[in-house]
């Protein structure tokens, strides 16, 4: 079953919304502290490009559970794609000029300055890899009936819980957190489509989950049945995999 905020999700006011889904962690990891155990992870899988050995198939891909919300590009902090790629300076003269061993005495002697030229350094980038890909989502909820502050309670928990890591029973290892889905819906002709005017986001992880009583500004108070009047639920994510070309293309 879904949770759904706020309840009228759907209506002619609120046609859009995102969906998060969680799964069980396809990286069939295990740690205790700071160390790591892969188990039987071959080096493809380690690298994403195969099914890790042994693994249940229908355990990662059964969703443990969904959360649709609205859109939370407004008043508070607008959704950004942003895409980082990383370069190295190689400066080629200098290089060549040190290899060859002439480069500190061509300074020394001040040829170049004297003659009125500067070498020229030749600079140029060496590209290095592209970053994972981040979101950052505020959501500030204001619960207008006591079946919305259930949900917002329920959806705050089911954030925390599918985010956190899985003491192992009857050891001291913990698996792997939950990954997540995003997607991005609208309402057409009384049914939900899939917004494919949005980049799409890949599956990745919750890194974390902030949860603030009441939104910034207000004032502590609450619903006789005791939950909060309000709350602004913060969340940053992290993509799992490199958005390359075809992958843009792809519509990412």
């Amino acid at each position: 079953m879904a949770l759904v905020f706020p309840e009228d999700l759907g209506d002619s006011q609120n046609g859009h919304a995102i969906g998060f889904t969680a799964y069980k962690s396809s990286v069939f990891a295990q740690s205790v502290g700071n160390l790591m155990s892969f188990g039987s992870l071959g080096v493809t899988d380690r690298l994403g490009l195969g099914t890790p050995q042994g693994s249940n198939l229908q355990a990662i891909t059964t969703p443990q559970a969904n959360i649709f919300m609205y859109v939370p590009a407004g008043g508070q902090t607008a959704m950004n794609w942003e895409q980082e790629h990383v370069y190295t300076d190689v400066k080629m003269a200098r290089t060549v000029a040190n290899f060859l061993g002439v480069g500190g005495a061509l300074d020394a002697a001040g040829v170049g300055a004297a003659a009125g030229y500067a070498i020229n350094p030749r600079i140029e980038v060496l590209f290095q890899t592209t970053r994972l890909r981040e979101f950052d989502f505020v959501f500030l909820m204001a619960p207008q009936s006591e079946n919305e502050s259930l949900n917002m309670k329920s959806i705050i928990d089911t954030f925390r819980l599918y985010s956190a890591p899985r003491l192992m029973q009857g050891s001291w290892f913990f698996e792997s957190p939950s990954e997540w889905k995003i997607t991005f819906w609208q309402r057409r002709g009384g049914s939900w489509t899939e917004n494919t005017n949005i980049p799409k986001i890949a599956r990745g992880v919750i890194s974390s989950v902030v949860a603030t009583y009441p939104v910034p500004g207000g004032e502590y108070s609450t619903f006789s049945n005791g939950h909060p009047v309000s709350a602004m639920l913060s969340i940053k994510f992290h993509e799992m995999s490199i958005i390359h070309q075809d992958r843009i293309k792809s519509g990412y």
